[in-house]
């Protein structure tokens, strides 16, 4: 039985190599494309990955896919990818300079190394895609540019501010400027290098930070969303007179606000309004906070991952969703759940100097409530703002989704990517 299962493994690998090579020969150039932060088969990554897969067909060039050899099975074998040994974006960073240092210089080589070896020459037109690149690529993949022809095309995004390490880490003045000093010099080599490569970013904001590090000037591109087949949320006149329904959708992780929430709930129920709220999370990260919003007779816990059209239609049930985040992550950093929920047609309640704000600001009809400061006392006005203004609201944000979804989605985002200039 063994040996049996052996033969058809093998057989397997056959057939799929075969296609690989017909696959070369029949399409107008190869991609690679390396996600180290792929992790998993829910989350934009995966869905990115996806889109890129069925954009590489309709344009007949042949896709490689090297993922993160962390992501789950189930993942890597629905992207037909293969693995490479590189840190996450999502992994800390080491907080004592010498380590940092040290840890730096063997993540950017492993993810080299590995490339180099598996990819083998790339050919004059051919690109390297990297959508969420990190402070533990850029450097090795640097050193991969050395080693092929310089009309190789790199297109490397940068979504995550200079000093982000893990979602939750805030590095005194020592560390940030070591990092930032790190920055400029990887990006003073590829100035030198002359090859054919253009950065990245999905935000204003953090690409103006980036080119204060570097001579290039980045391409801005919208959020990566794909909507899949959700229409925008159509709410009525008899709709807006039901109680409002708060959503909380993600995971619960402290830069999100979740600290916040609790207290934020009981304030706006002393002012004497009514609602319900639906908290969505997969995990918590503080069990404190959690318990206390499950003692709460108008809040449900939704705790499971949703993904895809069930996500959409999560969204769609509510009339405003909650998005609270630290300003001190989210000044420079983008937020999927508010392109979603805006492309939905559904208004947002978010922070005073965020992306988020700035996103707001570019339509003159408000589509969401932006809290004072970060604090509960803030997200519960804003809470009982939107309570009072909800019938202006929902109609704006209804009326302006097709707008956001022309500037952010998947598509728009890819056509971005390969044709950077």
């Amino acid at each position: 039985m063994l040996s049996l299962l052996n033969a058809l493994r093998f057989l397997r690998a056959q057939i799929k190599g075969l296609f690989k090579r017909i696959n070369r020969f029949t399409c107008s150039g190869t991609v690679v494309l390396f996600d180290p932060s792929c992790l998993d088969i829910d989350g934009h990554h995966f869905a990115l990955n996806r889109d890129t897969i069925k954009y590489c067909r309709s344009q007949k060039k042949h896709l490689r896919i090297f993922v993160n050899s962390r992501c789950n099975a189930k993942a890597r074998y629905a992207l037909v990818s293969e693995a490479v040994s590189a840190p996450s974006v999502y992994d800390p960073l080491p907080q004592d300079p010498h380590l940092l240092a040290e840890y730096l210089l063997s993540a950017n080589e492993s993810a080299y190394t590995e490339l180099n070896r598996k990819v083998g020459q790339l050919k004059s037109g051919d690109q390297v895609l990297v959508h969420t690149a990190s402070i533990c690529d850029v450097l090795g993949l640097y050193h991969w540019a050395t080693e092929l022809s310089r009309e190789v095309q790199f297109r490397i995004t940068l979504r995550h501010k200079p000093t982000f390490s893990g979602g939750d880490t805030v590095f005194d003045d020592e560390i940030s400027d070591q990092i930032e000093s790190f920055y400029r010099s990887v990006f003073e080599k590829w100035k030198r290098l002359r090859s054919q490569v253009q950065f990245l970013s999905d935000s204003q904001p953090l690409a103006r930070e980036f080119e204060k590090l570097s001579n290039f000037k980045f391409n801005v591109v919208g959020v990566q969303v794909e909507y899949f087949n959700s229409k925008p949320n159509i709410k009525t006149t008899d709709d807006l007179k039901n109680v409002p329904i708060f959503l909380f959708a993600g995971n619960a992780r402290p830069e999100k606000g979740l600290g916040l929430l609790p207290d934020a709930i009981d304030l706006y129920f002393d002012s004497g309004r009514d609602a319900q709220i639906v908290v969505q999370s997969l995990k918590f990260a503080d069990a404190v906070v959690a318990e206390r919003l499950r003692k709460h007779s108008n809040v449900t816990i939704l705790d499971k991952s949703l993904f895809g059209q069930r996500y959409f239609d999560f969204l769609g049930q509510g009339d405003v969703v909650v998005l609270p985040y630290d300003p001190v992550y989210y000044h420079l950093r983008t937020s999927h759940i508010f392109a979603e929920s805006l492309g939905i047609g559904c208004p947002v309640i978010t922070s005073s100097g965020t992306w988020m704000e700035e996103e707001l600001s570019l339509d003159d009809r408000p589509r969401g409530i932006i809290m004072e400061d970060y604090s509960s006392e803030s997200l519960a006005k804003a809470m009982i703002a939107f309570h009072d203004k909800r019938h202006q609201l929902v109609p704006n944000a209804q009326e302006q989704a097709m707008n956001i979804r022309s500037r952010h989605n998947s598509g728009a985002y890819l056509d971005t990517m390969f044709n950077a200039s």
